[in-house]
């Protein structure tokens, strides 16, 4: 989760929505 995070460290927003979407995706998962 790092690393993606290094990765895209271009816009905020853009890493903001990609965590959003991935604990989205979780919380999905476990539900």
């Amino acid at each position: 989760m790092l690393g993606q995070f290094g990765l895209s460290f271009r816009d905020p927003l853009e890493i903001f929505v990609d965590w959003a979407r991935q604990i989205f995706q979780e919380v999905t998962g476990v539900l």
